[in-house]
């Protein structure tokens, strides 16, 4: 992750972008990889795939992994926590990552199949 970070945080560097973005951009990206690679490596398959891009006035991120998991209504990232009862959501370790990431991007979308999970990410450079 370090070097993913580095290359974020030098094109991104390089292209004029205030440091405030650049963190929020480096953090969320970082909980999309961590995501990725602690739910979505299956023994002996491929690692999360990230690239990123900049245009104009944002940048987007595609985080891929390719572990096909089949996700439940409880932990699908499109549900929440707000699909768990309030003793599920209590014992429940983890799992506010995508809320963060919403909270510091301007676009996110989870697509879910059986070849994996593509997390998009955007963030515009000017309100």
């Amino acid at each position: 992750m370090s070097g993913v970070r580095r290359r974020i945080r030098s094109d991104l560097h390089g292209a004029g972008v205030d440091p405030a973005v650049l963190f929020d951009c480096l953090v969320a990206v970082t909980e999309a990889c961590t995501n990725a690679l602690m739910h979505g490596v299956e023994d002996g398959g491929p690692m999360p795939r990230v690239s990123w891009a900049v245009e104009d006035a944002e940048v987007r991120f595609i985080v891929q992994d390719f572990a096909g998991q089949e996700w439940s209504m409880a932990v699908h990232p499109s549900g929440g926590l707000s699909q768990l009862s309030p003793e599920a959501a209590e014992e429940r370790v983890g799992g506010y990552g995508l809320t963060i990431i919403r909270g510091l991007m301007d676009e996110v979308d989870v697509d879910v199949s059986p070849q994996g999970t593509v997390v998009s990410l955007v963030k515009r450079f000017s309100s």
